[in-house]
């Protein structure tokens, strides 16, 4: 029966992987028919510019002036030269269709990394798929062989980068956000301003979060990791009226048996110790984890019974099991 099952499982998920793999492929045929229909063939005449800066700046280097003015001895930043190098570099190997067709390709870039940064975000093929359609839309008349569509390009790898920190937290992520800034700096350092413009989002949504916890979450929780036997009756006030917690505090206090099992102790502020209490089992929980004393899913062993706490990590969400039972039944007669 198990084997069946396993054999039931592997066939479901290679037809979801041969699914994604087709999907992924027809995207990538779109996107590319797309681009070819979006990059115009006649250039602009910056195009021309930043071709002759390539060459200037390789020949050269970079003294900070402006050689192509009617007026002599004008300074000049070189904001995108990195770009114009590279620009340079492809039109001495492959000319002006070698610039055009480095236009279609950093766009097909482009749309691949915003569909992936859509589907990271909302979850859905279909949805990042259709959003990446409306943007294509949106910028089929800035494409060209400019800095711009690279500024596009890491713009949305940063925002990948940022939803992927927020998502499971790996420090690479914020290095890569150090990486994008540098290299903007470099492509095209006049957009570099927007860099920071699109954190704004991300910490207005912080700043509201925290307004609204402090508003809406009066139930704060301290968790303290014991290895030996005390007296909550006088350790559990000692927490509680802490000048640490001008508002006094519930704490949870933790002793670890295993990986998979914890004890839990609750002191409740105003009211004592309680026989249970689930906000605390899953702040316990979550504590525990971020110390690296058990896993994801653990059994808390508390006064009033068990509670078997997950915390997902992919989802950012903590779900509490435990049984269900009647504590007592009454009437009550209301006017």
């Amino acid at each position: 029966m198990k084997k069946n099952k396993q054999k039931i499982l592997n066939s479901e998920n290679s037809d979801v992987y041969l699914f994604e793999k087709k999907f992924y492929k027809l995207f990538l045929i779109w996107i590319s028919i797309f681009a070819l229909g979006m990059v115009r063939k006649a250039l602009q005449n910056d195009t021309f510019y930043t071709i002759k800066i390539g060459e200037l700046i390789l020949n050269n280097g970079i003294d900070m002036m402006d050689h192509f003015s009617f007026h002599a001895g004008l300074a000049y930043t070189y904001p995108h030269w990195l770009y114009d190098v590279f620009i340079y570099f492809i039109y001495s190997l492959f000319g002006l269709t070698g610039v055009y067709v480095s236009s279609i390709v950093l766009l097909i870039i482009l749309l691949a990394i915003v569909f992936k940064t859509d589907n990271l975000v909302c979850n859905s093929k279909l949805v990042a798929a259709f959003a990446t359609f409306i943007c294509a839309l949106s910028i089929s008349g800035f494409v060209t062989a400019r800095a711009q569509l690279v500024s596009f390009i890491l713009f949305v790898v940063q925002i990948y980068c940022i939803e992927s920190f927020l998502k499971n937290g790996k420090k690479k992520y914020l290095g890569g956000l150090l990486l994008i800034s540098l290299v903007l700096c470099n492509v095209h350092v006049a957009v570099w301003p927007f860099y920071f413009i699109l954190y704004l989002p991300y910490l207005v949504e912080y700043l509201i979060g925290w307004i609204v916890s402090k508003v809406k979450n009066k139930d704060n929780k301290f968790v303290k990791f014991l290895n030996k036997k005390f007296e909550i009756e006088k350790i559990g006030p000692a927490f509680e009226n802490h000048k640490a917690f001008p508002d006094r505090i519930n704490t949870e206090f933790i002793q670890v048996l295993d990986k998979d099992n914890l004890n839990m102790r609750v002191w409740e502020r105003g009211s004592g110790e309680t026989l249970a209490c689930g906000t605390g089992a899953c702040a316990s929980l979550v504590a525990t984890v971020l110390n690296g004393k058990c896993n994801d899913t653990a059994t808390l062993h508390l006064l009033g019974g068990d509670l078997k706490i997950t915390w997902d990590k992919k989802d950012n969400t903590v779900y509490l099991e435990g049984p269900a039972k009647t504590v007592f039944t009454g009437e009550i007669e209301l006017d």
